[in-house]
């Protein structure tokens, strides 16, 4: 029971993606593979559905501006719009979208100046894909140089939070000085900043890195 999150600033408006990685294909509650047919199960419940939208909320309220929009990004009309139904019982007001609707207006959403911050919580396939269309469509680095976080919601692991690399391990080239540390680093600086409480701690964390970047202190994937 964890969901991903990651922030993202961007000029006048800040958008907060919180990823469902309770449900889907993702964690599906059993598989059988064979030589020409892969079968596997999972579910979707009301009860994870509330537990994800009241901790969305909660998050968002420490880094959004109020009054922010809600998206709800799941293909729910594959489940009798059930999880639409689900949804609007905790947050009323949500909007409720397909994926590729949701595409679409998340870019006019960037496009268009002003307006309010936006939380938007989805399907974890779905946000996974989204995640790496917005990193390449708003200019703000690449996979390998960004951070992202698990957050743990069972009552046995509550408040556990996991800082991870938003690109996953390389252990095909270890030690070999081709992995680029920009996304290890900036975890990193999140845990301190936001563990340790040593504000602005992220921010002189990337003076450093852009100053990096600036004299060519880099690996190969940033050219």
């Amino acid at each position: 029971k964890a969901v991903k999150i990651i922030y993202i600033p961007f000029d006048q408006k800040r958008l907060l993606i919180v990823r469902d990685e309770m449900q889907g294909f993702y964690t599906n509650n059993g598989y059988q593979i064979g030589g020409h047919e892969i079968r596997f199960n999972g579910s979707f419940s009301q009860e994870n559905f509330h537990l994800i939208l009241i901790f969305a909320l909660e998050e968002a309220k420490k880094v959004l501006r109020k009054p922010f929009e809600v998206w709800i990004v799941y293909k729910h009309h594959l489940f009798a719009n059930l999880i639409e139904t689900w949804s609007r019982c905790v947050i009323h007001e949500a909007r409720v979208y397909q994926p590729n609707h949701a595409t679409d207006l998340l870019f006019q959403y960037f496009r268009s100046y002003g307006g309010n911050d936006l939380l938007m919580v989805t399907g974890n396939e779905t946000g996974d894909i989204l995640h790496e269309v917005l990193i390449f469509h708003l200019g703000i680095g690449t996979r390998n140089t960004l951070h992202s976080k698990n957050v743990y919601l069972h009552p046995d692991f509550k408040g556990l939070v996991e800082y991870q690399t938003v690109h996953g391990s390389a252990d095909n080239i270890a030690g070999q000085g081709k992995i680029n540390p920009f996304a290890t680093l900036r975890a990193l600086g999140a845990l301190i900043e936001e563990q340790l409480n040593e504000e602005s701690f992220s921010s002189l964390l990337e003076n450093v890195l852009r100053k990096a970047e600036q004299e060519g202190v880099i690996t190969s994937d940033m050219g």
